[in-house]
């Protein structure tokens, strides 16, 4: 049963960031093919400011989205 309410959970986070929480997009990235462009469909201005403890292909795709003086820390 937990495990259920889990997939659930998962399977909904986009829509609960957005409606419960109030943010303007978001996206899943383990459904997206790409992320450059899962990027650029929600922050078409660029990304102001970025969190990031593991690098890897997000970092990747977010670089080439920064706008010009954000910041990553």
């Amino acid at each position: 049963m937990k495990f259920q309410h889990l997939s659930y959970f998962y399977l909904n986070k986009v829509d609960i960031l957005k409606s419960k929480f109030g943010f303007d997009e978001a996206f899943n990235y383990k459904e997206e093919h790409d992320l450059d462009a899962a990027l650029k469909r929600c922050f078409p201005e660029g990304i102001d400011i970025y969190f990031d403890n593991v690098g890897g292909k997000m970092l990747d795709a977010v670089l080439l989205n920064m706008r010009f003086h954000g910041h990553i820390v």
